[in-house]
C-alpha cells in the first residue's frame, strides 16, 4: 500500500494521494491467503465428512471433494473480480452522495480507491476468524457459518433466527463500523477536508448503499425459505 503525502506551497493544506493497483494488490493478495487457509486447514476433508455424512453417502462426499480440489483455483481467480465489484457498488453510493451534497471535489475514482484501501478492514476481520476458529476448533461447516464473533448475530447464539434476519445481524458488526469510520476517513485526506465534512455525506450515501444490498439478501431470503 502506496500513499504519497504532497503539501501546496500556497495554502497551509496537505493532500494524500492513493496508488490505487498497489493497494487493490495487496487486499487481493491477503484476501487469496486467508481463503487459502479457511480452505485448506480449517475447512478440512475431516469437517466436510462430519458436515455431510447424514446427507450423502461417503463416495459421494469424496467425489465432491475432488471436484473442490480440482476447480479450487477458478474461485480463487473470481476474489479480484468480486472485489473490485464490491468496491464499486461501494464507491457509486459514495460518488452519488458527492453529488447531492455539492462535494465537486469527490470523483468516482477517489471512492473506488478509497474503498478498496478500506476493504483492508475487513480482511483484518477475516484474518481474526480464522484465528479464532483455530483456537476453539471447527467440527462442522454450521460452525464456521455460524461463527460470527463482534456481531449482533452472536447475542443470539443459540436461538432459532428467521433466515431473512440472518444477514442484516451478521452485517451489522465491529468490522463494519470500523469500515465506516475508514471510509470517512480516507476520504476526508483525499478531499483535504475535515472527518465531519467527509462524513456528512459518507454515511448517508454508504448507509443507502448498505440498506439497498441487505434489502435484496433478505428478499431473495423470503423467496426461497418462506414461512
Amino acid at each position: 500500500m502506496k500513499m504519497t503525502r504532497t503539501v501546496s506551497l500556497s495554502k497551509d493544506t496537505t493532500q494524500w494521494r492513493i496508488y490505487g493497483w498497489p493497494v487493490f494488490l495487496i487486499v487481493c493478495g491477503l484476501y487469496l491467503i486467508f481463503t487459502i487457509i479457511a480452505d485448506w486447514f480449517v475447512l478440512t476433508e475431516v469437517v466436510y465428512y462430519r458436515s455431510l455424512s447424514e446427507q450423502l453417502s461417503a463416495d459421494r462426499i469424496a467425489s465432491y471433494l475432488s471436484l473442490r480440489e480440482q476447480y479450487a483455483w477458478i474461485g480463487y481467480l473470481a476474489l479480484p473480480l468480486m472485489i473490485a465489484a464490491k468496491s464499486a457498488y461501494t464507491a457509486f453510493f459514495l460518488a452519488a452522495g458527492a453529488v447531492i451534497a455539492e462535494r465537486e471535489d469527490v470523483r468516482f475514482k477517489q471512492c473506488f480507491k478509497a474503498a478498496v484501501l478500506c476493504e483492508g478492514v475487513f480482511v483484518a476481520g477475516l484474518g481474526i476468524r480464522l484465528l479464532w476458529a483455530g483456537v476453539v476448533g471447527i467440527e462442522t461447516l454450521e460452525d464456521y457459518t455460524s461463527m460470527q464473533i463482534l456481531s449482533l448475530m452472536s447475542l443470539f447464539k443459540g436461538v432459532d433466527i428467521e433466515p431473512w434476519l440472518v444477514s442484516p445481524l451478521q452485517t451489522i458488526n465491529v468490522f463494519e463500523v470500523l469500515y465506516c469510520i475508514s471510509l470517512c476517513w480516507v476520504m476526508a485526506l483525499q478531499s483535504n477536508r475535515s472527518l465531519g465534512e467527509s462524513a456528512r455525506f459518507v454515511l448517508p450515501a454508504y448507509g443507502m448503499g448498505l440498506l439497498l444490498w441487505l434489502s435484496i439478501v433478505m428478499f431473495l431470503a423470503l423467496q426461497f425459505n418462506p414461512a
